[in-house]
């Protein structure tokens, strides 16, 4: 088994995984009012969504294609290992860039959060999944 090892099904299953997660973290019954008010604070033009949820679905799958690579080279094959990789890689490396980021360009840790804890659940959902379906 190669290192990264390609599957169209199981990327398919995490991408409509992913998909759903997306919306509904940021449905209006969960966090999506937030959100957007501290989006709008932020800046004058609501956020972009059309060419955003391509890149944003883009940015995922090629994450999830290093998460398979990092669970293959680790022989990670069942969903608790996975969901703590996800975790670490996503604690360790997305919360520390963005936290940089937010400081920087003053995002209120409060949406710093907020996000960080819908890419935690991402990250680690899709890769507890992977490792099961892989």
């Amino acid at each position: 088994m190669g290192l990264f090892t390609f599957d169209p099904w199981v990327f398919f299953t995490i991408a409509l995984m992913v998909i759903g997660i997306n919306i509904l973290w940021y449905a209006p019954f969960a966090f999506g009012r937030f959100w957007l008010q501290t989006q709008r604070n932020l800046s004058q033009s609501p956020p972009h969504t059309g060419k955003g949820v391509l890149l944003l679905l883009g940015t995922q799958l090629f994450a999830l294609l290093v998460i398979n690579a990092l669970e293959n080279g680790l022989g990670i094959r069942n969903f608790t290992e996975g969901v703590m990789l996800g975790l670490i890689c996503g604690l360790g490396l997305v919360g520390s860039f963005t936290l940089n980021n937010a400081f920087f360009f003053g995002i209120p840790l409060k949406l710093w959060a907020l996000d960080l804890a819908h890419q935690l659940w991402v990250i680690a959902l899709a890769a507890g999944t992977l490792a099961v379906l892989h």
